[in-house]
């Protein structure tokens, strides 16, 4: 019975990371890319909405991601602590996160009237965000520099 409630919880967990990752990643490169189409648009008022949008959706998904994906590491850590492959990952999910928040931090400059929408700029935040979540994938899938 222990094991059972066990393998709940750790499928419980993985649920918890997998819909926070989709959550954060979809609303985030939705944001990004959003916001090149309303800054060549020069759309007055939509960069304020996407703001909004950015701190809703994408920030719930990304706590939700951390707190499945840490608590499913803290139940496993003499397993991960060794793979190579875990390590890579939760270092592109911080630099997911950091880029989450310049490209929120910059659309407040943009949405405050202290900075111009440069759409180039806003595009090359998606394309990475879109880029860590295909090396991101490819880690939790691929599972490589397993040692062992």
């Amino acid at each position: 019975m222990l094991s059972q409630s066990l393998t709940l919880g750790y499928i419980s967990l993985k649920a918890l990371h997998l819909f926070g990752a989709i959550l954060w990643f979809g609303g985030i490169i939705t944001v990004a890319f959003a916001a090149v189409a309303f800054a060549k648009a020069s759309e007055a008022g939509a960069i304020a909405t996407l703001r909004n949008s950015a701190r809703l959706a994408p920030t719930l998904g990304l706590i939700a991601n951390w707190l499945g994906g840490l608590s499913i590491f803290i139940l496993n850590i003499d397993v991960w602590r060794s793979q190579g492959w875990v390590h890579a990952k939760i270092l592109l999910v911080f630099i997911a996160a950091g880029l989450t928040g310049a490209l929120t931090a910059d659309l407040k400059k943009i949405d405050e009237g202290k900075r111009e929408a440069n759409p180039t700029k806003l595009q090359i935040f998606g394309g990475a965000l879109v880029l860590l979540l295909i090396l991101t994938l490819y880690l939790a899938a691929f599972k490589p520099f397993v040692r062992g």
